[in-house]
């Protein structure tokens, strides 16, 4: 049975702090937190206090074996994203059938809760991503991790011609791109809205110093690449999308974005780049990217069956062997027989009567 983590179980998470599995590399690799500092930050109204973390508890040959989930929630959507896991696979051969059962609970409990979907960024190939399918959860995107260590001066490109910041306004023409650029079952997978990382683009405007820009066509006013650049603690983070009509900007943004981080403390720069957008690879490793992980993205779908709350007031029709005589309603209400109703099927009962 799966339990919330109340305060008192402060201790528990401090403990498997340093025992377990973080997920996502974005937060891991540019801003890395212990999950017990990001438990006790959840009782602050300052830096995710939608972090909401589970335990739950197995018995193993006379002794208990305790497992911790946590998990951050979107706070505009109904979903949530795995984030942290405990103790690792390799600690016990035990804890692989616990992370079966804490997945299943985590996800049984977010369907109560009212979210709709529960995701998470997993190293690909690896016992993790086995244990998460045996969950049922879906891998439906490779990404390719990208590391820059260092680079020197980059050619100024501000003012870039149709390059612009990321404007209230601009979600319907974003979505119009993700519809571009992303495959159908992608899209499917992420509940037919903007990825999370475009929402957070759209709705932050340079909270934690982020930053985000867009390439609009000057002909059309149609958006034909998005920019957003994250600094963080350990590393930054670069993420592009361009459509069809940003291929030939893809270069003069690239050097943008360098120019722009560069104004910040010199720390190795990450980006993620997926399969159907292999098109920006060859940019990146121009200006000295290399290849650093893989991971899955991957998606479980929750639902739960509730309890129909009118189902005991309903009436049970029982069924009774016998003649049966049709019925009309009147418009009064009144349920009278069919024979009745009709005045010719009246006169000729009462005649032969």
């Amino acid at each position: 049975m799966i339990e919330p983590f109340g305060f008192s179980r402060l201790w528990l998470l401090r403990k498997l702090g340093s025992k377990g599995t973080p997920l996502g590399l974005q937060r891991a690799l540019t801003r890395p937190a212990s999950p017990f500092w990001r438990e006790l930050s959840s009782y602050l109204p300052v830096y995710e206090s939608n972090i909401r973390t589970y335990v739950v508890q197995k018995d193993n040959n006379g002794s208990r074996m305790a497992g911790v989930a946590q998990i951050c929630e979107h706070p505009a959507r109904p979903e949530a994203e795995i984030v942290y896991l405990a103790p690792a696979l390799s600690t016990h051969p035990d804890v692989r059938d616990l992370w079966t059962r804490l997945l299943g609970e985590v996800c049984k409990r977010a369907g109560e809760q009212g979210l709709l979907r529960v995701f998470a960024a997993v190293p690909w190939g690896s016992d993790e991503m086995d244990v998460f399918r045996q969950a049922s959860f879906v891998d439906y995107a490779r990404e390719d991790i990208l590391r820059l260590d260092g680079f020197g001066p980059v050619r100024r490109t501000f003012p870039l011609s149709g390059v612009r910041r990321l404007q209230y306004g601009d979600e319907s023409r974003l979505a119009d791109l993700y519809e571009q650029v992303t495959p159908r079952h992608v899209q499917w997978a992420e509940g037919q809205s903007l990825p999370r990382s475009w929402a957070e683009a759209s709705n932050q405007r340079g909270f934690r110093g982020e930053e985000a820009y867009v390439l609009e066509n000057e002909t059309n006013g149609t958006i034909a690449a998005l920019l957003h650049i994250s600094p963080g603690k350990t590393g930054h983070w670069l993420e592009i999308a361009r459509g069809p009509d940003g291929d030939s900007s893809i270069d003069d943004l690239l050097d943008f974005a360098l120019e722009r981080i560069a104004n910040w403390p010199p720390r190795p720069v990450y980006t993620a780049v997926r399969a159907y957008m292999g098109g920006i690879l060859p940019a990146l490793y121009a200006r000295g990217f290399e290849p650093c992980a893989q991971q899955a993205a991957m998606m479980k779908n929750t639902a739960v069956w509730l309890k129909d709350p009118f189902q005991p007031i309903i009436p049970v029709v029982k069924k009774q062997v016998g003649p049966s005589t049709p019925t009309v309603t009147l418009l009064n209400g009144e349920v009278i027989s069919e024979s009745s109703s009709h005045p010719v099927a009246a006169s000729v009962g009462s005649s032969q009567r």
